[in-house]
């Protein structure tokens, strides 16, 4: 009688937790809703103590002209000791900005303190030698920039003449940048190594070359017919390259290398 009376409570007993408790599949669904609401007060209460924070620190990023420090003395005062609430990210990156050599600039926050502005700079592409007081950079973009010292000036091609009535000639700049990129594109960089200066005739709007191995004036003419012209300046750069070479003894008197003629090299 004892052992059939606590089968029956035990019969009892399961009926009754599989009626009255929750199920499996219940008890998960209401663990991770609880962990949500869990999350989500943390990270208002997380968000609203880091917004609190003040910026001690400014971090440059993307920079290899431009010094750290001078980006930092262009955005100390709209950043230094301001609350992360109060901070103006496209107030800062136009800051930054004006920076001559600064073509773009992202701000954002890197740590509990810290501001990061990550930069991407104008590169020089040519070195403005008259019209300023002081020579100049010309970025890919004909941007006239300050004159800075790098390693790489020696690289560059000399622009000669393209400031006009104390304004430089943006389209004959813009012109000849093209005109060494595809020097660059279609010569290489032996060729491109072989174009010292470029020098603008405002009056017909053409251009001349001066290399860095010859004591001769290649006559480049206007913005047309670029290909060939480069051509022609590739053949001009072989036959002077060999000190051994009948060409080479034969032409050492040039003066002037003449490539604006389609089919045809001028020399005088």
């Amino acid at each position: 009688m004892w052992e059939e009376a606590r089968k029956k409570n035990i019969r009892f007993l399961k009926f009754w937790r599989r009626e009255n408790l929750p199920s499996k599949r219940f008890r998960i669904i209401a663990a991770l809703l609880f962990m949500s609401i869990v999350l989500v007060v943390l990270s208002v209460v997380s968000s609203n103590w880091d917004s609190g924070n003040d910026i001690r620190e400014i971090t440059v990023k993307g920079n290899r002209i431009v010094k750290s420090s001078e980006i930092a003395n262009l955005i100390r005062q709209e950043v230094l000791g301001k609350a992360k609430a109060d901070i103006d990210f496209e107030k800062i990156s136009l800051a930054a900005g004006s920076h001559p050599y600064v073509a773009f600039a992202r701000t954002m926050f890197s740590g509990q303190n810290e501001l990061t502005v990550e930069i991407t700079e104008r590169k020089p592409a040519a070195i403005l030698s008259d019209g300023f007081k002081g020579i100049r950079i010309v970025d890919g973009n004909a941007n006239v920039l300050p004159f800075v010292l790098l390693k790489d000036n020696n690289d560059l091609p000399v622009f000669r003449n393209f400031v006009i009535s104390g304004k430089p000639d943006r389209k004959a700049l813009r012109d000849a940048l093209a005109i060494i990129r595809d020097i660059k594109n279609q010569g290489g960089e032996t060729l491109f190594a072989f174009v010292s200066e470029i020098i603008f005739n405002p009056g017909d709007r053409s251009f001349e070359i001066i290399s860095s191995g010859l004591e001769s004036i290649i006559k480049f003419g206007r913005f047309d017919n670029v290909p060939e012209k480069i051509d022609k300046l590739e053949m001009i750069y072989y036959e002077n390259r060999f000190s051994d070479n009948i060409f080479n003894k034969n032409t050492r008197n040039i003066k002037v290398y003449d490539i604006r003629w389609k089919k045809q090299i001028i020399v005088s």
